[in-house]
């Protein structure tokens, strides 16, 4: 023991597994560890479903009242003229983001967002080492609304995934 009030006192993984402790203390340990990067994974995922939501409803309104999307376009062809790049530009950028495309891409973000959530509940149980997997790779995919913080968090959570220790616990609490 040192004078450091900082230093933690438990024994590290590794002391577990060769046999200084029982499997609660290991499991307790690996739930520890996994529990930040999960929790991450969760707000990640539950943010991400919310957003699609959202979107979602946004999309289905759009395509059934589209006068506001006319309204918009008459606006700037009035000020840029028919003919102009910019309106041209926009016009395309308006139906991509407004309609059935937008529609399934919410769907297919809200589908991998509660991929997120469940894997990260999982992951947080220390339950299914292949959900676990699956939520890290997946909130780093640019599929969604949350993947500028989901990266990080993926990769902090598959760091977290790939220790040995944690890979021992999950396969044995899979059995």
């Amino acid at each position: 023991m040192t004078d450091n009030p900082y230093e933690s006192t438990r024994m590290s993984g590794s002391q577990f597994i060769n046999g200084s402790s029982d499997g609660q203390m290991e499991l307790q340990i690996v739930k520890d560890k996994v529990a930040p990067p999960a929790i991450a994974l969760m707000v990640v995922g539950g943010l991400s479903i919310l957003a699609s939501l959202y979107g979602t409803g946004s999309s289905i309104y759009n395509m059934l009242d589209q006068s506001a999307m006319q309204d918009t376009m008459t606006q700037m062809k009035d000020q840029f003229g028919e003919e102009s790049a910019v309106v041209q530009y926009l016009s395309i950028m308006i139906r991509l983001s407004q309609g059935p495309w937008m529609l399934v891409m919410n769907l297919v973000a809200m589908a991998v967002s509660i991929g997120v959530l469940v894997g990260a509940i999982r992951m947080s149980q220390v339950r299914s080492y292949t959900w676990s997997l699956a939520a890290a790779v997946l909130a780093m995919l640019p599929i969604g609304n949350c993947c500028c913080i989901g990266l990080p968090i993926g990769i902090w959570a598959l760091v977290v995934l790939q220790d040995a220790t944690v890979k021992q616990v999950f396969q044995r609490t899979a059995e």
